[in-house]
């Protein structure tokens, strides 16, 4: 045990001195030529991006129309991401792949992470990383950028001396002071007055260090334990959402095994997160695929109804996640899809359904959904949730979701959900 507490403890502050582990971000302004709030980028971020070689890539004129060519047709075959954007990278250049991948799809969130890998790879750099990444498909360039960082410092851990000595380690005084150091770190990083990315929202910062801290131990318990450092239950839940995303993976290949049915997937990814994760959406959202009709709905819905608390309210709005492709075709569906539980319930479904990505592929359509709604507290609940932005924090409507002691969110007179008096889940 205290080997294993010496070796966590070595780890944590390796990844501090070898960079400081994320004090890069801090310095990196917005990264576009305009926020979604407007705001411009300072003329400064703008030309070091441009001048940077691998932002425009090397080639012009026909050269580079059969180079795109190429690289469409790579894309096409499915070509393995990470290879695919090394063998184009110097050639396109990353404001062309990038063009081009939110262009077939804006939320291409899945296959951007490797750009960001790679990206570090090559400029050893989590700034100039970030700052050639943006915001691009909602950020998954730098969630990909801070993933593969926590990884390539830690491979390097023999190789460079200790920021300072902890001794001694026997009485755990070594892991708690590298805990503290690290704490000190992310919720620089991930807090209010962040100034890391323009509209990179804390709760987004929280995910990408959970994909980080994923990428770090390689262990779920170890990382989730790495996501205690958010003392709040809504940073913890995206980065337990980071960690989960993160290992899917490795995961589905632990607990499943082939010739299951969907039924019997789904009973065992619910035990599983119920287990093993502390938010159980953060955990069923990765490992349940869409539903594609009522019964995979109803089947959920009655398992959700079983549970209490958190737990049970996890569940419900887990139901609404998977049903968006369904929701999108079939607006008027939505009744049927978050009609089960409570009130407390239905309203947790309707967030998780419509609580989405600025730019997610479906969002407009799960928009119109919202005036299907035949219950007008649901239908000013679902209209709120579609005007805020996933990984916004203070959602009072998921609030049942983190604490057992959380009330339900209500809806008043505008049409935004008000909090009943009470005790608080913050």
């Amino acid at each position: 045990m205290m080997d294993r507490l010496r070796t966590r403890a070595r780890r944590i502050l390796f990844a501090l001195s070898a960079g400081m582990l994320l004090v890069p971000l801090m310095v990196i302004g917005p990264l576009k030529g305009a926020s979604a709030s407007g705001e411009k980028i300072p003329l400064k971020g703008i030309e070091e991006r441009e001048s940077d070689p691998l932002w425009r890539g090397s080639l012009t004129g026909a050269a580079l129309d059969r180079r795109l060519k190429d690289f469409a047709a790579a894309v096409d075959r499915r070509e393995e991401p990470a290879l695919l954007f090394n063998n184009f990278l110097d050639h396109l250049g990353v404001k062309r792949i990038i063009d081009y991948m939110e262009g077939r799809d804006r939320s291409c969130h899945g296959v951007l992470h490797a750009l960001g890998e790679v990206l570090v790879e090559r400029t050893e750099s989590l700034k100039t990383s970030m700052m050639l990444c943006g915001d691009a498909c909602t950020y998954a360039c730098v969630h990909g950028a801070m993933k593969r960082y926590f990884s390539s410092v830690i491979t390097k851990k023999e190789e460079a001396p200790l920021l300072d000595e902890v001794s001694p380690l026997e009485n755990g005084r070594g892991e708690e002071r590298a805990k503290r150091r690290l704490r000190r770190e992310v919720l620089s990083l991930c807090g209010e007055g962040s100034k890391a990315v323009q509209d990179f929202f804390v709760g987004n910062c929280a995910h990408a260090v959970g994909h980080g801290f994923a990428s770090l131990s390689k262990n779920l318990s170890e990382a989730r334990e790495y996501c205690a450092l958010f003392q709040d239950e809504e940073r913890r839940y995206y980065c337990e959402s980071g960690i989960f995303m993160e290992l899917r993976p490795m995961l589905e290949r632990k607990i499943y095994r082939d010739g299951l049915t969907t039924a019997a997937k789904r009973e065992i990814a619910l035990r599983f997160c119920i287990q093993n994760s502390e938010f159980i959406s953060s955990c069923l959202r990765f490992l349940l695929d869409p539903a594609r009709g009522p019964d995979d709905i109803d089947h959920l819905g009655r398992q959700c109804a079983t549970l209490d608390g958190k737990r049970r309210g996890g569940c419900f709005y887990t139901v609404g996640y998977i049903s968006r492709a369904y929701v999108a075709l079939q607006p008027e569906e939505i009744n049927r899809v978050c009609g089960g539980g409570d009130p407390a319930d239905r309203a947790l479904c309707v967030s998780g359904l419509a609580f989405v990505k600025k730019d997610h592929r479906l969002k407009e359509k799960l928009a119109r959904s919202c005036a299907y709604l035949t219950d007008a507290r649901l239908k000013g609940i679902c209209e709120d949730q579609h005007r805020r932005f996933y990984y916004q924090v203070d959602n009072p409507v998921m609030k049942p979701m983190f604490s057992d002691s959380t009330l339900p969110a209500q809806v008043g007179d505008g049409g935004r959900p008000e909090r009943l008096s009470g005790p608080s889940g913050d």
